[in-house]
């Protein structure tokens, strides 16, 4: 692990924290658990859950984000949001994303 990783994981946890209200324990706990996440699928794919924003259902994903597995990449000029998290679906084959407050467990 580098300093600019826990530099990154501190940041998130802050964004986090002015973005929803919750606790500063709770947002730093859900960057580590994002960061880790991150960290799994640039390795392989990972099986995870969720909290959907538009319903609130729990949703099950299996995503990567290693070139070799995605069937498509993606190129775009959009600004990366710092407030999610963007994986390729295996399943559904194609780009998703999630709030990161919203993950819930990585298996």
């Amino acid at each position: 692990m580098k300093r600019t990783d826990l530099s990154t994981i501190m940041r998130t946890a802050w964004q986090m924290c002015r973005a929803t209200g919750a606790a500063f324990a709770e947002c730093l706990h859900k960057a580590w658990q994002v960061f880790k996440l991150k960290i799994k699928m640039r390795a392989g794919i990972v099986q995870f859950f969720y909290l959907k924003s538009s319903t609130g259902e729990l949703r099950q994903a299996f995503g990567t984000l290693n070139d070799a597995l995605c069937s498509e990449t993606k190129g775009s000029d959009r600004k990366p949001n710092k407030h999610l998290v963007t994986y390729y679906d295996t399943l559904a084959e194609g780009w998703r994303s999630f709030r990161i407050f919203n993950l819930v467990k990585i298996v």
